[in-house]
């Protein structure tokens, strides 16, 4: 694709960028009207696709754009999709921004490039609907919503998915149940053998009784209050003395044996 040369009056950065400016109407947070320059150029990487002639890469994005407002700022409804080049959190992208805008055609990619290099300024949201709504604090709103949905639709998803996941697992049960009644042409009926499926009550029941048991086995034997580990000290150290003394009589005694031999 040969890229148009760009008009003298245009800013443009090296290696061939068009220099596309948006012009920003006010709004209620910043009253004055503004001009955003988008740079433009042939997307050339180094491992090509099928899509690498109808692609073209975009730098300095501004964090609101879209796929609907940049197709009515370069005018032309060919535009697929953007493949942003950045870390997309919560919906929003980080002002100044890269990223690939992928076309229908190479011919169109051709003309947009063509019209942007002559350096006529476009409308930011201009011949989109609700233009205006895409933008500034009501798309950061409404992107934080998205991210952020509301926790009755959370709990009501997770109670869906729950109630979904219990009726597939009966009707599972039910129908190894069947197939365990049914009746060969022999008249055998097939015996199988399966897990019993327990649950959700059983399982919080039998995990709470294992872990009860291994507290139990834990705490067994080991005192709980101060009190009891003195009492089990002193205890312990009057079982070491009677002990010392057993051993000190039973050596007294030895050595008794040892002079009293009879002749």
């Amino acid at each position: 694709m040969q890229l148009p040369q760009p008009p003298s009056a245009l800013p443009a950065l090296p290696s061939n960028y068009i220099a596309l400016p948006i012009s920003y109407p006010p709004t209620a947070s910043f009253p004055e009207s503004t001009t955003h320059v988008l740079y433009l150029r042939p997307h050339t990487p180094v491992i090509t696709t099928s899509d690498t002639p109808k692609s073209i890469f975009a730098a300095n994005l501004p964090p609101d754009t879209t796929t609907e407002i940049l197709r009515g700022v370069l005018s032309t409804s060919k535009l697929r999709e953007i493949l942003w080049l950045d870390d997309i959190k919560g919906g929003v992208q980080k002002s100044g921004s890269s990223a690939v805008l992928v076309f229908e055609d190479e011919e169109s990619a051709r003309r947009v490039l063509k019209k942007a290099a002559k350096g006529k300024a476009a409308a930011w949201g201009e011949g989109v609907e609700d233009g205006l709504q895409k933008r500034g604090l009501k798309h950061y709103k409404q992107a934080y919503i998205s991210a952020h949905p509301p926790m009755h639709l959370i709990e009501e998803a997770i109670n869906t998915s729950l109630a979904a996941f219990a009726e597939a697992e009966a009707a599972e049960a039910e129908a190894r149940h069947n197939r365990s009644q049914q009746v060969d042409e022999d008249g055998f009926v097939l015996v199988t053998r399966g897990a019993k499926v327990k649950d959700a009550e059983e399982l919080e029941q039998e995990m709470s009784e294992k872990k009860k048991r291994k507290r139990d086995h834990t705490m067994a034997g080991t005192p709980f209050y101060r009190f009891q580990v003195r009492q089990g000290r002193k205890e312990e150290a009057k079982r070491l003395v009677e002990k010392w003394e057993e051993d000190k009589r039973r050596l007294e005694e030895r050595k008794a044996r040892r002079r009293l031999r009879p002749l």
